[in-house]
């Protein structure tokens, strides 16, 4: 309008949204605000009656993890011995090695094992609990966290979903 109709009183209206438009573009975005606007939805889902796992993420430069995955087992021999879990690990990045005990049925299984495990002190024997982390994951979940690998969010979408619904 502005360069097609100069004469026109539209231009000065179409000039003042381009002024506008071009303000904007430059203005730094405050991401306070812009978080208060836009909701935000995590990428991870409850459901409870879909397979789950427990899974403990641990430094892979302060342990030697088979050490730990042995310790792992050996709390399952004694309190899940029947359960059949399976212990195995997988690299989450250069310094972080992800430990996985599963497989349960239900989030409340393996919230269960959640709760036990964090009360044992055979298996963080001497291990600073600034150095690990446990959760309980779905498996569809699981697949989602090993893609992202955000931890600090799983960790919030778990506090959620599982620590605060057993408080409920």
């Amino acid at each position: 309008v502005v360069a097609k109709y100069p004469k026109d009183d539209a231009k000065a209206k179409a000039q003042e949204l381009l002024d506008f438009l071009k303000k904007m573009k430059e203005a730094p975005v405050d991401s306070a605000a812009l978080k208060d606007t836009v909701s935000y939805r995590s990428p991870f889902i409850f459901k409870d009656s879909v397979e789950h796992q427990c899974i403990i993420i641990i430094s892979g430069k302060k342990f030697n993890v088979n050490d730990f995955k042995l310790r792992v087992a050996n709390f399952n021999q004694e309190y899940f011995s029947l359960s059949e879990l399976t212990v195995s690990n997988v690299l989450m990045d250069l310094d972080h090695h992800i430990v996985n005990i599963g497989k349960f049925p239900l989030a409340s299984k393996a919230k269960d094992y959640y709760d036990l495990i964090n009360q044992d002190a055979k298996v963080f024997l001497d291990i600073d609990p600034k150095e690990y982390q446990v959760f309980a994951i779905s498996t569809d979940n699981y697949n989602v966290f090993y893609q992202l690998k955000k931890q600090e969010e799983y960790k919030k979408f778990f506090t959620e979903n599982y620590l605060k619904k057993k408080e409920d």
